[in-house]
């Protein structure tokens, strides 16, 4: 078979995979520079209705930061987080302990760690600073906070898109539909995708398994994907819209949160432009 015809045999074949429904019904919105928000309506192929939301945020654009929660900034909706960093768009982070308050992994926000977990839950990490990409890693903790260049890390307890791909480890016990939070990358790694999907009992959207999630995901462009914290705590913020979708309980307060804030006068990130990046 020419190699041709076999690329695009593939290519067809990873859609199908990957898409969960057939035709979706989008409305598309720019309430801020170098940020894209997506609203779908659409159902699964067994006929259930889902609500999916997405922010676009280009980490490339003048004064663009990614971060993550600092440790005097938990306790509070992702809402009120996004307007205290000056944000752009923010969702919430990673599962949290209530008593006392803390991330179940890895957490470092503003160049300040959290207090760790006794024992810390933890797949991989999402990772950034003024100086360096932001990127999923695993592997030893030490690596990273060794690395002076990170300044903010977000614990996953979940890698699901690798490489464009669905990614999911057989031995985590994940559930069904549910409200879902995921955060992922495109190829370049020039922006950053936030996506919610709602859910719970009597909401007019079903949700998401996990594996629904990256497919989401990955049909939006993310080529490194995590999943977050869902259920009650899934919950979107834009600048120049506010609360993006509907919280299947009463706006929470969660212990962190991730997004992209606005440092005025910063200018481009300085790894955009050793990579040749520029604004757009």
């Amino acid at each position: 078979m020419p190699v041709g015809s076999r690329a695009t045999l593939l290519a067809l074949a990873a859609f199908f995979v990957v898409a969960p429904v057939a035709q979706a019904r989008d409305v598309w919105r720019t309430p801020a520079p170098g940020v894209r928000v997506l609203s779908r309506t659409d159902h699964y192929r067994d006929g259930s209705v889902y609500q999916l939301y997405a922010a676009f945020v280009d980490l490339c654009g003048e004064g663009a930061r990614f971060r993550v929660t600092a440790p005097d900034e938990k306790r509070i909706s992702v809402p009120e987080w996004g307007e205290r960093i000056h944000g752009l768009a923010a969702v919430n982070g990673d599962f949290f302990d209530v008593r006392p308050l803390r991330s179940v992994g890895p957490l470092c926000g503003n160049g300040q760690w959290w207090t760790p977990a006794r024992v810390l839950q933890y797949d991989c990490m999402l990772v950034g600073g003024p100086d360096r990409p932001v990127s999923v890693e695993r592997g030893a903790l030490e690596r990273v906070q060794g690395d002076h260049s990170i300044t903010e890390v977000m614990s996953s307890q979940e890698q699901v898109v690798h490489l464009g791909a669905v990614q999911l480890r057989e031995e985590i016990r994940r559930g069904g539909r549910r409200p879902r939070t995921g955060v992922g990358l495109t190829r370049d790694g020039h922006t950053l995708v936030l996506v919610v999907i709602d859910g719970g009992e009597d909401a007019p959207s079903a949700g998401a398994s996990s594996r629904e999630l990256a497919q989401h995901m990955i049909a939006l462009g993310v080529a490194e994907g995590v999943r977050l914290d869902g259920g009650g705590s899934t919950t979107l913020w834009v600048k120049g819209i506010g609360l993006v979708n509907r919280p299947s309980e009463v706006l929470r307060r969660v212990a962190n949160h991730v997004g992209v804030a606005l440092v005025a006068g910063a200018g481009v990130p300085a790894w955009c432009q050793s990579t040749g990046a520029a604004p757009r």
